[in-house]
């Protein structure tokens, strides 16, 4: 059986930066994120998917460009995850532990408004929830898009992140699972 795991995650952060150098800014990064995945139709009658909170912390390093475009590195951590629920109403929630390094270009369209585009490496640490990290892949590389705000040295914004290798990959051919 094919199995592809889609999963949404949306990325709300905030960050607090300084200016070390005229133009290079470093930071601190807090997030909440809504993680979520799914199986392919041929799983969605015995499971259902439901969103999780999660979190992440990260370092910001952000370097100008341009006047109007910036390259920000973010190294971090990041948690995402999904409740999965059986025909039986069990629940389980299942957790991923990421070191990630996204590296983002953000673009200002106004003067405190910006578009974000990169991508973004990450190495699991591990996971929570009856699959152990075993049964994983360790490495994962997504693309990255979002938006923020700038107030004074306060950024809020928010991402999407879709992930562009499978998660897992089972026992026989096509059994892969994916996550965006």
């Amino acid at each position: 059986m094919k199995t592809v795991f889609v999963g949404l995650f949306l990325c709300f952060s905030t960050s607090v930066s300084m200016q070390a150098q005229e133009h290079l800014m470093f930071g601190m990064k807090g997030a909440v994120n809504l993680s979520g995945l799914r199986l392919s139709e041929e799983f969605n009658d015995n499971f259902t998917y439901h969103y999780l909170l999660t979190f992440g912390s990260s370092f910001v390093v952000r370097a100008p460009v341009s006047e109007t475009l910036f390259l920000a590195v973010e190294p971090g951590y990041l948690q995402k995850g999904v409740q999965v629920r059986d025909i039986f109403n069990n629940n389980e929630n299942i957790y991923f532990h990421y070191m990630e390094i996204p590296i983002v270009f953000h673009y200002d369209i106004f003067t405190d408004f910006y578009l974000s585009l990169g991508a973004s490496a990450g190495y699991l640490i591990s996971s929570t929830g009856n699959n152990n990290a075993g049964n994983f892949n360790r490495f994962e590389s997504a693309l990255v898009a979002g938006t923020g705000y700038r107030v004074n040295k306060l950024d809020f914004g928010g991402r999407v992140i879709y992930g562009l290798n499978p998660v897992r990959e089972q026992g026989g051919p096509g059994e892969i699972i994916r996550e965006f």
